[in-house]
């Protein structure tokens, strides 16, 4: 049996694709019995996330080991500089207080490195505008279809094989059609008369018209944000059209989690529901999806950019990480008035995730939802907070309780590991 600093040591490995078969057995079996390394393995694997997410736009893109080893100097040296350097090796105590300095430098430097680094992150973040990042490509433009940016709002054509460089907006005409290949193989059919605003590959907010959306697994989950609620998604095919008045959501294939302010639901294969600010209960129907699924076929994405855009997803690592915790809570039919949550406190002092929190009984018919602030995670002078029940005639004769919580990452990256959830009796 392993012990916990072993497990420790590999948490780096593990998160870089880079241990064994036998490390990642070891690593994830002993992280499923121990609750403190578990803790430890997630706090590792955001601080990971945060770090690539942050340096991702910077990162180097050309290798620069040819230019280097070509301006490399000859190693013929004079005889008075081998001397010199003979006499320093042979006679270290003759260096000064300057050779002395520069025989720690190799310990202290990288300690200098990450410090300077932090240094320099924390003012650039403050001082800098988002950054753009490449999200995908444009698979199919047929019709009227342009594109626009908040800093560039003048409207540009949009062809296929275009790189989709985030944030950007997509809207179609009368006669327009558009398929998007974002990253992490997810596809956006979007219909005439229709826009979009796409934020990142996992995320975008559709303004008016409708999309057909056939959503790959990722590192994070999937959210589609309307004027009327969210649509949350690991990865499956649905239907997303604003209405007037509201949202339809229909799924093709999978699972979808539907919620406003008020409430949510999650709909499977063959259901459908209509999602509005003010709705109380969000009610599934069966319905036929044929007619969906027959309109995105219409339109097909071009055979060049296609090909272009799968050979891209095919070099890309994939990591399936699933950023929801749930806990499932006996409450003996008692009466519960307030939900309690626990974490271990983490080093960091901004750019927390804000978490969702879904509570469903023990047939998994949704209750009500909460939100945590991303703000109580900052503050560390304490590692719990109490989220109330509205109404506890809702939670009323349930003997369990299901209670997940969701990172929600318009406020930062970094996730937060729950250690325990429990519920109090008025």
């Amino acid at each position: 049996m392993a012990s916990c600093g072993q497990v420790k040591n590999l948490f780096t490995v593990y998160l870089d694709g880079e241990a064994g078969g036998a490390d990642r057995l070891i690593l994830e079996q002993h992280v499923q019995e121990c609750a403190e390394c578990r803790s430890a393995f997630e706090s590792t694997r955001a601080t990971a996330a945060f770090l690539y997410e942050t340096f991702y736009p910077d990162r180097l893109r050309k290798d620069l080991a040819p230019q280097v080893m070509a301006h490399l100097p000859e190693m013929d040296l004079p005889h008075a500089l081998n001397h010199a350097l003979t006499q320093r090796a042979k006679h270290p105590e003759e260096q000064g207080a300057f050779g002395h300095l520069r025989t720690w430098l190799p310990v202290f430097a990288p300690v200098l490195v990450v410090a300077l680094g932090l240094v320099l992150w924390a003012s650039w973040s403050v001082n800098q505008p988002a950054q753009e990042r490449n999200a995908g490509m444009v698979l199919l433009q047929q019709g009227v279809v342009s594109a626009s940016t908040d800093a560039k709002p003048l409207r540009l054509g949009v062809h296929p094989s275009d790189s989709i460089t985030t944030p950007v907006r997509y809207e179609t005409g009368h006669d327009g059609g558009l398929i998007l290949g974002l990253d992490g193989d997810s596809e956006i059919r979007v219909f005439p008369d229709a826009r979009l605003k796409v934020y990142n590959a996992r995320e975008f907010r559709l303004e008016s018209g409708s999309v057909h959306c056939s959503i790959g697994k990722g590192e994070r989950y999937f959210r589609i944000s309307t004027p009327d609620g969210l649509i949350t998604v690991f990865g499956t095919v649905f239907g997303v059209e604003v209405l007037s008045d509201s949202t339809r959501v229909t799924v093709v294939k999978g699972a979808v989690q539907v919620e406003n302010e008020n409430t949510f639901t999650v709909l499977e294969a063959g259901e459908q529901t209509l999602v509005a600010p003010e709705t109380k209960v969000l009610a599934a129907k069966k319905v036929s999806v044929s007619e969906l699924v027959a309109r995105a076929e219409t339109l097909r994405p071009d055979t060049a950019a296609s090909l272009a855009f799968h050979r891209k997803s095919q070099g890309q690592a994939r990591k399936l990480f699933r950023a929801e915790q749930v806990f499932v809570v006996e409450t003996k039919r008692e009466p519960v008035s307030a939900i309690h949550l626990e974490w271990k406190l983490d080093p960091f002092l901004t750019s927390h995730a804000g978490y969702d929190v879904y509570v469903s009984d023990n047939n998994m018919r949704p209750l009500f939802k909460a939100h945590v602030d991303s703000s109580v995670f900052i503050d560390k002078s304490s590692s719990n907070c109490t989220v109330a029940v509205p109404d506890p005639a809702l939670l009323a004769g349930n003997s369990v309780l299901h209670i997940s919580v969701l990172p929600d990452y318009t406020t930062g990256l970094i996730e937060t590991p729950f250690t325990e959830v429990a519920v109090t009796s008025p």
